[in-house]
């Protein structure tokens, strides 16, 4: 009897179970509109680095950005602003680094500042702006990215007000924080727009902004410093599986021979060569032919040996 009690419990417990997942599903393939896939060459990858925006604060004397490196943790009064933030120490190291050189930083305390970069978007479309900063375990680090068209805003989205890095991420664990993306949505024309990434409030641990990115490409998600499929490097990319033989971009009717004024005259029949310290080995090789000569020197004089021979 409980044997066939555990058989109809086991068998209710399959059907909840396929009714459960089968519904999640349902539930996931309506919840929103089916997406179909763009081609490479329809979508847009705008990356910007946010040690190269504007308005960073600048020192009085020698007119370039502050350093607010992590490890001094300087308070407002003394950076205020945006400022330059890396090359990062040991707990950016561990990830990778920074996405190129720097990063920018604002002081825990800081209330007011705010730093921009203009753009020009190609196309009008849906767009994500994706953002790489800082996130501070189990605390805020707020900012505001802001998007703006022909005086208006277009978009407005405060990152930092949540823990984005998973709590047992081990990064995040061992050093407190963790490099993080997050995005925001916003509808774009075609044009020019200005992204400011600004802070209006203080928060509970400093802001630190690696890039940012604003792409046409809904289904790409940044991982680390891993950059999208920029169009220059599919070309490339492309072309290398191939070899097939490039055609300029700019017809000449100018041929492809130097006009006789130009060459150079020979000297004892041979082209014009300066030799400068390098080995006597080297200057017995001009006797043989051409083909045997070798092109460049395999070797040089020591520099004691050169500086004896020209001072004595």
């Amino acid at each position: 009897m409980e044997h066939k009690k555990t058989l109809a419990l086991t068998a209710w417990f399959a059907v909840l179970t396929c009714v459960t997942v089968f519904g999640q599903e349902r539930a996931n393939s309506f919840s929103a509109s089916p997406r179909l896939p763009l081609a490479a060459s329809d979508v847009e990858y705008l990356w910007y680095e946010a040690e190269n925006m504007r308005a960073l604060t600048a020192s009085s004397s020698l007119h370039e950005p502050l350093l607010n490196p992590s490890y001094l943790d300087f308070p407002a009064s003394k950076t205020p602003g945006w400022c330059i933030s890396g090359p990062g120490v040991s707990a950016e190291w561990s990830q990778g680094g920074e996405s190129e050189w720097n990063s920018v930083a604002a002081s825990v305390d800081e209330t007011h500042a705010t730093m921009w970069q203009d753009v020009e978007v190609p196309r009008a479309g849906e767009y994500k702006v994706w953002v790489r900063y800082a996130d501070f375990a189990n605390k805020t680090e707020n900012f505001v990215v802001r998007v703006t068209q022909q005086g208006r805003e277009v978009s407005s989205h405060e990152f930092g007000a949540k823990d984005v890095v998973d709590a047992h991420d081990e990064t995040s664990m061992y050093w407190g924080w963790a490099f993080a993306w997050d995005s925001a949505s916003a509808n774009l024309a075609k044009g020019s727009a200005r992204v400011s990434i600004d802070i209006t409030k203080s928060a509970q641990a400093r802001r630190q902004v690696d890039c940012f990115l604003l792409t046409s490409d809904l289904s790409f998600v940044p991982s680390g410093r891993r950059k999208p499929d920029f169009a220059a490097m599919r070309y490339l990319r492309e072309w290398s599986a191939t070899r097939a033989p490039l055609q300029s971009l700019i017809e000449s009717a100018w041929p492809n021979v130097a006009p006789p004024a130009w060459v150079r005259p020979k000297i004892a029949g041979r082209d014009f060569i300066m030799i400068w310290y390098i080995a006597r080995l080297f200057l017995r090789l001009y006797d043989k032919s051409l083909v045997e000569l070798f092109v460049f020197p395999f070797n040089a004089v020591p520099v004691y040996e050169f500086f004896k021979s020209k001072v004595g």
